[in-house]
Order: structure tokens, then C-alpha cells, then sequence
């Protein structure tokens, strides 16, 4: 299974796992993605802009996940630890796996396609943000070399912490 870039045709499935990941949280009381966010305009921008990516399995959407070169305005005002670099970044946004293909590592390989993307782009920093109560993530992510670096203030949601890998 590879990583590819995702088309307008993958919405649907791509919107699936969304919905499956607003269920999971829901269920679980974590206040993430709720509210109808995200949206298809939001994902369709992530993919005409080629920064959204898929994993297929069967011609099925069983990841997504939007990787961007374009700085965060939010990422600019951290509380706590600060980042560890000051340099270009990468961030990971909307990282979902497919119910059924949780397990397998999907999310671990997703995470490494963005660090060797950012390795060949000579991007030395990788960031993402994630819900406190999202400890799923939270766990997968320091799995895979990322450390939590603070508090993350935006708008109309609750706080998120800021994880950052510095990528040799």
C-alpha cells in the first residue's frame, strides 16, 4: 500500500473516515472535529492545493492526511515549551485510518512518508497539533519521535497541544 496524493474522486472516502474519527471522538469525549469540521470545502482545498494523501486498499480511502509546507499563523504564539527549531516547517493536519485498518501501522507510515518528505525537501522540523484528551494520537505521535512542545491557542476551539520532530 503507498502513499499517493489524493484526487478530487477520493472526497468521498476521505470524508468517510472523517466521519468515522467524529464518531470515535464523540464516543470517547474527546471535543475534536466536531461541529462539522471538517468540511469537504476545507478537504477539497487540502487537495487542490496537493497537500492532501491517501493510502488505498482496494481502490478504498483507508488513510488521509493533510501534510503542508505553509507556515501556521497559530503555531506562532506557543505556550510552554517553545519549538526547537525556528527554521521552514512542516505540519501534519488530519490524520485519519479507516476503522477496520486500525493496527496495522498506517498511521506510523504516514508519519514516516511525511518526516522522509521533509528529509528530501531538507525541511528539518515537522509539527502537528492534537486535542489534550486525544490520547490516541498523543501516543502514536511520541511513538514516532515527536515530542510535545506546548499549548496551542485557536480560535473557537479548545487548546491543542503543539508536538514537533526535528528531522535529521
Amino acid at each position: 500500500m503507498n502513499i499517493e496524493r489524493a484526487k478530487e474522486s477520493d472526497l468521498l472516502g476521505i470524508m468517510s473516515l472523517i466521519h468515522q474519527a467524529q464518531k470515535f471522538f464523540r464516543e470517547n469525549e474527546i471535543d475534536q472535529w466536531q461541529n462539522n469540521y471538517p468540511t469537504e470545502e476545507v478537504i477539497l482545498t487540502d487537495i487542490r492545493n496537493h497537500e492532501s494523501y491517501v493510502v488505498r486498499n482496494n481502490n478504498q480511502v483507508i488513510v488521509t492526511m493533510t501534510l503542508t509546507f505553509t507556515e501556521q499563523p497559530e503555531y506562532s504564539d506557543i505556550r510552554g515549551e517553545k519549538w526547537k527549531s525556528n527554521d521552514s516547517y512542516a505540519t501534519i493536519h488530519r490524520l485519519a485510518v479507516d476503522n477496520e485498518s486500525k493496527g496495522l501501522g498506517l498511521a506510523t507510515k504516514s508519519l514516516s512518508f511525511a518526516t522522509e518528505k521533509c528529509r528530501f525537501l531538507k525541511v528539518n522540523s515537522l509539527r502537528t497539533d492534537t486535542y489534550r484528551k486525544n490520547f490516541p494520537m498523543q501516543k502514536t505521535l511520541e511513538k514516532n519521535g515527536f515530542e510535545k512542545r506546548g499549548i496551542i491557542k485557536r480560535v473557537g476551539v479548545a487548546d491543542m497541544i503543539g508536538f514537533e520532530k526535528i528531522v535529521k
